[in-house]
């Protein structure tokens, strides 16, 4: 198998998105993780990462090979005060 490198998520949250999908993928302190011959990244779906929290706290893992995009933040509290932004200015709209 050829040798991949990975972006190093130490210690931060990401906000995946998906091909196909409309949904954003929200993780704490992912990780990478080869399961069978595929890459994961999997990390932990933080508190306002769910609609009613109904995920909080549960591992999430997501096909590395199905990601087209991803924001990295330095912490939940940074993505939750982006988020609220962009609620904002989409209200604007």
């Amino acid at each position: 198998m050829k040798k991949t490198t990975h972006p190093d998520f130490t210690g931060k949250f990401v906000s995946f998105s998906i091909i196909g999908d409309d949904h954003t993928f929200c993780m704490d302190r992912p990780h990478f993780e080869l399961q069978g011959d595929r890459w994961f990244v999997i990390g932990t779906v933080p508190h306002g990462c769910s609609n009613g929290d109904w995920s909080e706290g549960a591992k999430n893992a997501i096909a590395w090979d199905q990601v087209n995009n991803y924001l990295v933040f330095d912490s939940v509290k940074h993505y939750l005060n982006g988020l609220k932004k962009f609620k904002k200015y989409k209200r604007k709209a």
